[in-house]
Formats: structure tokens, sequence, C-alpha cells
């Protein structure tokens, strides 16, 4: 208004969100998120400080559907680290969300799960606390999740992902060690999410993803040999992959008379699209073991590791390579060298 002092430097307030990898569709999550702390960032009703090992933690708001509010399991979790949780229902919300007030910061939190709830909280803060509990929940949740499984004496993994989808491309070089590890105690195969439309394929992000799709499922098909190290290449490579094919010695010939055959190629394509109808796929990674939904996040996250043990728990008889170690590390997303940056899991579970 006019009149008004402006603001001197000191006055002035600077908050920072710290926002883990998302997909596309949670974007309306972050507006939510914006405007959320403008409200209550000077809020301190049923905040409580806390006295645990680490950093100081202020204070929790439980952002969520007017249907879906209950923060009854969440209040347990966050008494054990000390503060306090606020509810607040949001009708555009998708799902509940947690926010984290940690002084001048707002951490996003995981609030689906007791693992992934501790866990972000350690991996944003590196509260003592949150990282022990995290650790327990997590086993527990592993334990619980592979009872429930349905087992197999060979298991059937299927992975559906899109071939240009950072998260996707995450999957698949999860998928390469441990199809080393276990393919010949388990059926591992990545599918392809997308239709045909006169005659041609189709995909979420256009047609030179749906292309390479295509060329991924004939490789898959017609020349299986080539079919991981060919994946291998084409990650660490950017995507090169005309290089890739020719690096690894893919048959020209039959790859190109594959895609242009609609009896091949494309009848190998709509097969993956009839699978991932059948389970409701909608997002690249989904996760299908034994013919039912799977998460990696129940074990551990997006780790060679974690996807080891999910295709272990659905084996009616554990196989004895079920006890090698695989990394632990949060596989990198989209096109990189290497398999991972050095990082833990987050728990993200983001898909396009």
């Amino acid at each position: 208004k006019h009149g008004d002092k402006p603001l001197k430097k000191e006055d002035k307030k600077v908050v920072t969100i710290k926002v883990p990898s998302l997909g596309l569709k949670h974007f309306v999550i972050i507006l939510g998120v914006l405007l959320i702390v403008s409200l209550f960032f000077n809020f301190k009703g049923g905040f409580t400080k806390t006295a645990t090992q680490g950093t100081s933690l202020s204070g929790l708001v439980y952002m969520c559907p007017p249907t879906n509010c209950d923060t009854t399991q969440t209040n347990e979790w966050s008494g054990q680290l000390g503060f306090g949780v606020t509810p607040y229902e949001a009708s555009w919300a998708q799902v509940p969300i947690g926010l984290l007030f940690e002084g001048k910061s707002v951490e996003i939190v995981d609030v689906s799960t007791e693992s992934g709830f501790y866990k972000s909280i350690c991996d944003s803060t590196q509260n003592q606390k949150a990282c022990d509990m995290s650790g327990e929940a997590g086993k527990n949740q592993a334990e619980e999740a592979c009872k429930a499984m349905t087992k197999n004496d060979k298991p059937q993994l299927e992975a559906f992902v899109v071939s240009y989808c950072p998260y996707g491309l995450q999957m698949q070089r999860i998928l390469v060690p441990v199809h080393e590890l276990l393919g010949s105690v388990a059926d591992i195969k990545v599918r392809y999410i997308g239709s045909i439309s006169d005659g041609k394929i189709t995909s979420m992000h256009g047609d030179e993803e749906a292309q390479e799709n295509l060329k991924q499922i004939c490789i898959r098909e017609e020349q299986p040999d080539k079919y991981w190290v060919y994946l291998n290449c084409f990650m660490k490579a950017q995507g090169k992959s005309d290089a890739c094919s020719k690096e690894v010695g893919i048959d020209a010939k039959k790859l190109e008379s594959c895609m242009t055959d609609p009896n091949k190629g494309l009848k190998y394509a709509q097969a993956d699209f009839d699978a991932g109808n059948k389970y409701g796929v909608t997002g690249s990674p989904t996760m299908i073991l034994n013919g039912k939904a799977a998460s990696e996040f129940d074990f551990g996250g997006r780790t060679a590791e974690a996807v080891k043990t999910l295709v272990c728990c659905g084996m009616s008889s554990e196989a004895s390579q079920c006890s090698t170690a695989l990394s632990t590390d949060q596989a990198n997303t989209a096109f990189a060298e290497t398999y991972s940056s050095g990082q833990g899991s987050t728990g993200s579970g983001a898909q396009c």
C-alpha cells in the first residue's frame, strides 16, 4: 500500500524448499506446496521443539485430500522424533504429502509408509534418530511385503518402461546387473508402454521414442543375446542408438525386417501393450512380479539390491544367487556413463 515502508534487507525472508525428483504428473503438488508454505511459514500452533540428535525438527504440515486426511499413523511416527503434525485439507490434493518445516527450509516428506517417512527425513535432515528408525522400519516393511508375494519356481518379473523416460532408463540400468545375476533362475523381461494407431507405434514422448521402443522390442524378441548388452550401451552412450547397434553387433537386416514387418515388430509390441493394459500400467517404470503389481520401494528403492530382493521374494525356494549382494546406491536416472553417483536411495517413486 501507499506509504508502506520497504522491507530492509535483513527483514526479508528466504525460504528454501527441497523437492525430491518427481514426474510431470506431480507438478500440481509442487504448486500446492508453494501455496501452503506461504500460508504456514509463520504458523506456530501445533509445532513442538525436539531434543533429538542431529538437525532440530520443528513441525510437519500434513497436506491431504478431504477424504483421506487421517493423521493417526503420521502422528505416531512423528512423535518418535519429537515434533507435532498439523493437518491441512487441500481439495486439489490427490494423495497426502508432508511438509517438514525446519528453520528456513521446508522438506517434502513421504507420508505413505513408515519406512518412507523416516527415510525421507533421514535423507533431507541427517537426523540420526530418523536414520536409525528408517533402517528398522524398512526391514519390517520388506519382510511383510516378501511374505505377501505370490511365489513361483521360476519367478517372472515384467518391468514396463518407455525408452526415453529418465526413470524408465533408471530401472533398465538396475535390471542389467539383476539379470546378469538372476537370469538363469528368473524370467526378467523389460516390456514397453504405448499403443498402435493406424498401423503405427506410438509412445508418450513422441515418434523418436516410439521407434526406439520398437527397436528394443525387436532386439529383445529376435536377437535376445544382444538385448542386455545393447541396453547397457544405449544408456551409457547418451542414447546413440546407431553407434550402439554397430558396437554390439546387431544384425541390421534382421532388425530392419522386424521393424518394418507388421507381423513381426508391431505384433511383438502389441503383446507388450496388451499386457500393460491387463495390469493397468500407466507409468514408466511399473513392476509386475508373477502377475501382480510389486514395488521396489518395499525393499529399499531404485537400487540393484532392492530389485534383486524383490525377484528373490517371488521364488518358491530362494536360489543361491540371492545371497550375492548388489549395489545399494540409487541408480542414475536418464543417460549416464556410470550406474550411480554414489548416493543411497532417496525413496522417490517418480514415473513418466
